[in-house]
Formats: C-alpha cells, sequence, structure tokens
C-alpha cells in the first residue's frame, strides 16, 4: 500500500511538473525590443603584450523578435535590431593623452536559443544563449577638437563585420519584457595588429504581441 501511494504521489509530481514546463497555449509571436547598452571593450593585443587602450561607453539598439516555440517551451528567437555604440580610447604619447570616441551605427542579427519556466501565473522566466551577427554601416573616430576620420572602408581601420555570443535572461510578464544579455564578442575588430575585441552589456525591455 505504501508503495502504491508513493508511486501515486511521484506520478502526480510528474504530471504537475510537466504541466509547469510545457505550456500548451505557447505559440509563435513578435515582440519590440528596446535595449540600453554598456560597452566594453576588451585589452588592445599585440603577441605577448596588451594593455588597456580603451574606457566604457553607452550604447543602445531598438528591433524586432520572432519567438518559435520548438518543443515543450524550448524556444528559436532570431531577432533584427539597429544599434548605435560608442566607448572612448585613450593613448598615451610624447605630446600627453589623446583621447578620442569610436562611434558606431550598424545592423544586428541575433539568434536565440532558449527555454521559459512558467513560473508565474501570468508570465515566466527564460534563460537563453546564441549567435549574434553585427554589420556595422558607418563608424567614425572623433577627437576632443571635433575633428574625425572613417573607421571603415579601404583607408579605415576597423572591421565592420563582427561576431558575437550572448548569454541571457528575461522576465515576461503578461505582454511585457525585461531582461539582460551578456556579449562576448569573438571577432578582431582592428585589421592588422594590434587586436581588441567588443563585449557589451545589454538592459531591455520590450513588448510581445
Amino acid at each position: 500500500m505504501k508503495r502504491i501511494l508513493l508511486l501515486a504521489v511521484v506520478a502526480l509530481l510528474a504530471v504537475s511538473s510537466y504541466a509547469q514546463f510545457n505550456n500548451p497555449d505557447n505559440r509563435a509571436h513578435f515582440g519590440l525590443r528596446l535595449s540600453a547598452n554598456i560597452n566594453s571593450p576588451s585589452d588592445i593585443s599585440a603577441g605577448k603584450i596588451s594593455f588597456d587602450g580603451f574606457k566604457t561607453g553607452p550604447g543602445f539598439s531598438f528591433g524586432g523578435v520572432y519567438n518559435i516555440p520548438v518543443w515543450q517551451n524550448l524556444y528559436v528567437e532570431p531577432g533584427l535590431m539597429l544599434w548605435r555604440d560608442t566607448y572612448k580610447e585613450k593613448i598615451d604619447d610624447e605630446f600627453g593623452d589623446l583621447k578620442s570616441k569610436v562611434k558606431k551605427f550598424g545592423l544586428s542579427i541575433p539568434v536565440m536559443v532558449g527555454y521559459r519556466f512558467d513560473v508565474f501565473s501570468r508570465g515566466g522566466w527564460s534563460f537563453f544563449t546564441g549567435p549574434e551577427l553585427r554589420i556595422g554601416f558607418t563608424g567614425k573616430e572623433c577627437d576632443d577638437d571635433g575633428h574625425s576620420i572613417d573607421i571603415y572602408g579601404d583607408e579605415g581601420w576597423a572591421n565592420q563585420v563582427d561576431c558575437a555570443w550572448n548569454v541571457g535572461t528575461g522576465i515576461n510578464i503578461d505582454k511585457f519584457y525585461v531582461g539582460f544579455t551578456a556579449s562576448l564578442g569573438m571577432a578582431d575588430m582592428i585589421k592588422e595588429q594590434p587586436k581588441y575585441r567588443e563585449n557589451r552589456f545589454c538592459f531591455s525591455v520590450g513588448y510581445n504581441f
């Protein structure tokens, strides 16, 4: 009898767990996202030598995502975002400190794979990861005197295409979304030596249709 009761309790917990993590109301949907970014470039490195040549800077992105349920609460979420990034560089030379700011504008295509836990009656908590392709449209390096140069193109020093790997979490309540993403740059952003990569932290809000 005790064994039967134990099996019944286990079965009840399994059904309850399945109902919690497998929402039959899952459906594909569009969403809008607005993010405030903190851009944090890595150290500049050449061989075994590296130094801190950049300071963090603000940025933002805006665009849309399309959430596609795959199995239970597992989903794939591609997106299309316009972004604006800035950060400061600081170089010491014989004339003193040369300070300039990098300003870039472009398009990104993230493809996230995630899982949502239905821990709220009106929403869920998601964890996700995946690659992000970033393409720069325009890029300027501006000094304190107002002079600027293009960093892209044949005469520029920067690569226009970047690839990052994202890890993040988000909460949905009704149709509203709040999330945090850490983005680790995987491509070198300078055409020649030395090298550096771009990392960022993103705080996002959104609305799902």
